[in-house]
């Protein structure tokens, strides 16, 4: 039997279990092991204590069988009366209470993923509930296939957020943080507001065990896996989204990182390392390329000038316009806010070519594959923005085939983009209720672009 999965306290059916019991012992129950689970969970106004221990010596002694009662010690609600009987009923009494290291030996398989991580978060926590174990690795291994190419760190965060959570989600007794002060949690904050005596009272236990799990606050990608914890399911959870936008900045950073590693070959040592410093510089700034700001840019390329390494300054200028056209990010250094500080005159000149480049007008019917594939770069944009209605009817009329559908429905996208680009649409649609008006079979054409035409008889 297990008394917390069937009975609630006060049911009827708890009020009447010690007679159902000694009905069906004298018919049934013989030479047998009975089972009886969460003893501690019986409830409170229905099963009398006494008894049932002293049904179970009956069964023991008169029956002849074997009873085995599970329970926890500290959470009996009639502790006293186990004590008065526990020398008449009990033969054996068996202690089982595991270290966290022996719990995880049973529990935790030697193959899920980010092992030693695992075992190091749990022992932080003391966990030894085998049941929370499992449930953490059922959430481990629902969610690594997910995230098994991204960056490391996103992996390292996921297994962290989720012990503990799992932990406070799945065994809440009051000794380890509630959901919801978990998620409210934020250590810096804390240590302000503590430091200051503005905080409201705490439960110290609970700061202490986050401290000591070094959890600074649960953020947008933590409350996803919340999210899987409590649906038992990854989809419409957001967790894939999440984590690749914390991959992304991971990455961003390691980036940025390099570059700076570079940098301190030049900032923290008198050593006579020309050559490893004017290498590093290039290699980490054309890794880092997507990361470098214009104003770093121009201090890498006058040391190198500096170095006497002309050349490759000016590839590196090279490099990055190319990087950054491919990004679609603007190239008009007038309307770069620290534009004095920008010293390298090569720059200027590299980027003020470059810009000027795009303002050179191209034909539509020369960026119509790019509008069909998607694939608008910087320069077709301005020569978008740029079309007339005349434009585009001359574009729709001459275009032809499989691909004037994709055209339409690539141009008419516009009217959903930013304010700067929406005209381009509002031309694209005009130009089309123009054609419509052409005829009434032009204008059942376009009722599939929920474009409605009224024609007007003459």
């Amino acid at each position: 039997l297990n008394f917390g999965a069937r009975f609630t306290e006060g049911s009827s059916e708890g009020r009447g279990i010690t007679v159902g019991l000694e009905t069906a012992a004298q018919f049934l129950i013989s030479k047998t092991i009975v089972c009886l689970d969460d003893f501690e969970r019986l409830p409170q106004n229905g099963v009398n204590v006494e008894e049932l221990l002293g049904f179970i010596c009956e069964l023991r002694e008169e029956k002849n069988c074997k009873v085995v009662l599970i329970f926890n010690e500290k959470q009996l609600h009639s502790p006293d009366i186990y004590s008065k009987y526990r020398e008449k009923v009990i033969d054996i009494e068996v202690l089982y209470d595991p270290t966290p290291q022996e719990a995880m030996e049973l529990a935790l398989p030697l193959e899920l993923p980010l092992i030693n991580d695992v075992r190091r978060n749990c022992e932080i926590l003391k966990i030894k509930n085998i049941r929370v174990l499992k449930k953490i690795v059922a959430l481990i291994n629902n969610i690594y296939p997910k995230i098994n190419d991204l960056h490391p760190k996103v992996q390292r965060q996921a297994i962290h957020t989720g012990v503990i959570l799992s932990w406070c989600y799945f065994e809440s007794d009051g000794s380890n943080p509630t959901i919801d002060f978990l998620k409210r949690w934020n250590q810096v904050v804390h240590l302000v507001t503590s430091r200051d005596n503005n905080e409201p009272k705490v439960n110290q236990s609970w700061v202490n065990i986050l401290n000591a799990y070094d959890i600074r606050e649960i953020d947008e990608f933590d409350e996803t896996i919340l999210k899987i914890i409590e649906k038992g399911f990854v989809e419409e959870t957001g967790f894939i989204e999440a984590a690749k936008k914390c991959h992304c900045k991971f990455v961003a950073y390691d980036l940025d990182q390099s570059f700076s590693d570079a940098w301190n070959l030049y900032s923290n040592t008198f050593a006579n390392n020309e050559i490893e410093l004017a290498n590093a510089l290039i290699t980490s700034l054309k890794k880092s390329v997507t990361q470098v700001n214009t104003m770093n840019l121009s201090s890498t390329t006058m040391l190198l000038r500096y170095l006497g390494r002309e050349a490759e300054a000016n590839e590196l200028i090279e490099y990055y316009v190319s990087a950054w056209i491919e990004e679609e990010r603007d190239l008009d250094l007038k309307i770069f806010p620290f534009a004095s500080d920008i010293k390298d005159p090569m720059i200027w000149k590299i980027f003020e070519a470059r810009e000027q480049g795009f303002n050179v007008i191209t034909p539509l019917p020369e960026i119509a594959n790019s509008i069909i594939n998607n694939s608008i770069t910087k320069s077709e944009r301005k020569s978008l923005r740029a079309a007339t209605i005349n434009d585009f009817y001359k574009l729709f009329k001459q275009e032809h085939g499989d691909n004037l559908s994709r055209l339409i429905t690539g141009c008419l996208g516009f009217l959903q983009y930013p304010p700067e680009d929406k005209p381009v649409g509002e031309n694209a649609h005009a130009a089309l209720l123009q054609i419509g008006k052409e005829s009434r079979l032009n204008a059942r054409r376009l009722a599939r672009y929920n474009i409605s035409i009224d024609l007007i008889d003459e």
